[in-house]
């Protein structure tokens, strides 16, 4: 298993070849099929779980891609605090 992972993590992004980005059959393989079900994504911590899942094998990846930090942003939640967003509005 840490032999897949660590090819996958030296594998070229789908985006770096041409061909890459005209294959459909890329996209409708990889990515449905890891894409989360509506149940987790409307679920903060079931989407902060399936993040965790993906990171082993992906994280390589997403530094690469410059959007790790951002996936990561994406498992915190963010409290709306009615009275700060009025504060700020005001200026």
């Amino acid at each position: 298993m840490a032999e897949l992972i660590e090819k996958d993590a030296e594998a070229p992004l789908c985006f770096q070849s041409a061909s890459a980005l005209a294959s459909h059959s890329w996209v409708s393989k990889n990515l449905s099929r890891s894409f989360p079900s509506n149940e987790v994504r409307n679920s903060p911590v079931k989407w902060a779980d399936w993040i965790d899942g993906l990171l082993r094998r992906y994280g390589a990846h997403w530094k690469r891609a410059g959007i790790y930090d951002a996936i990561l942003l994406s498992k915190q939640s963010i409290n709306r605090d009615e009275n700060l967003l009025a504060a700020a509005l005001c200026f």
